[in-house]
C-alpha cells in the first residue's frame, strides 16, 4: 500500500518513475508497528496523566466516588499504555532479531566468498575495510538487539500486561526489572552519544 501510494504521487507530482525502497518490507512493517505502539503509550499515558491530575472529575459526584472513580481510570489508562509500548517492544524484538541475523549471515557470506578468492595486496586490504565496517554495523545490530529484548523483559512485568505473573506465579524481581531498564537506557546512550 505504501509503495503504491509512493509510486502515485511519484508519478503524478514528479513525473518520474519511483524506485523501490532500500529497505526490506518486513522491516518497514516492523518499524510500523513499532512506532504506532509508541504513539498509542505516549497517548494513553497522557491521558492517564490527566485522568489521575483530575481533568475530567465529574464534580456532581461526591469526593470519595471521584477520587475512586479517578484512580479507577488511570489504571485502565496506564494498563493500555503499558499494552501498547510492550506491543511495540515486541515488534521492535521482531525487526532487530531478523535485521541482526540477516546481517550476520550476509558477513559470513562476504567471508566465505573472499576465503574462495585469491586476493592480490590490494584486495586484501579492501577486505580487511569491508570487514572492520561489517564488524561494527555487527556490533550495532547486537546493540539494538540487546536493547530489544531488555525492553520487553521490563515491560512484560509492568501493570497490564503482567507476562510474568500469569506465567510462573509471581512479579520478575524488582532486580532485574531494573537491571534490564539500565541495560536498555545506556544502550540509549551508547547510540546517541557514541
Amino acid at each position: 500500500l505504501a509503495y503504491r501510494l509512493q509510486q502515485k504521487m511519484a508519478t503524478t507530482f514528479l513525473h518520474t518513475e519511483p524506485k523501490l525502497p532500500d529497505t526490506p518490507l518486513w522491516a518497514l512493517l516492523g518499524t510500523a508497528l513499532k512506532t504506532l505502539g509508541l504513539m498509542g503509550f505516549w497517548a494513553a499515558d497522557n491521558i492517564s496523566f490527566l485522568i489521575a491530575s483530575g481533568t475530567f472529575d465529574n464534580y456532581q459526584l461526591g469526593s470519595r466516588e471521584r477520587l475512586e472513580r479517578r484512580n479507577r481510570y488511570a489504571r485502565r489508562a496506564s494498563a493500555v499504555a503499558n499494552r501498547a509500548y510492550f506491543g511495540g517492544a515486541v515488534a521492535g524484538l521482531i525487526v532487530n532479531v531478523r535485521g541482526y541475523l540477516d546481517q550476520r549471515q550476509t558477513t559470513l557470506h562476504f567471508l566465505q566468498q573472499r576465503r574462495e578468492q585469491t586476493q592480490t595486496a590490494d584486495e586484501i586490504d579492501f577486505t580487511k575495510k569491508g570487514l572492520e565496517k561489517a564488524r561494527e554495523k555487527h556490533f550495532d545490530s547486537f546493540v539494538a538487539l540487546t536493547k530489544s529484548v531488555c525492553d520487553v523483559l521490563v515491560f512484560s512485568n509492568n501493570p497490564g500486561i503482567d507476562l510474568w505473573q500469569q506465567q510462573i506465579g509471581h512479579k520478575m524481581h524488582e532486580g532485574f526489572h531494573c537491571l534490564f531498564g539500565l541495560i536498555s537506557a545506556s544502550a540509549v546512550l551508547y547510540n546517541n552519544y557514541p
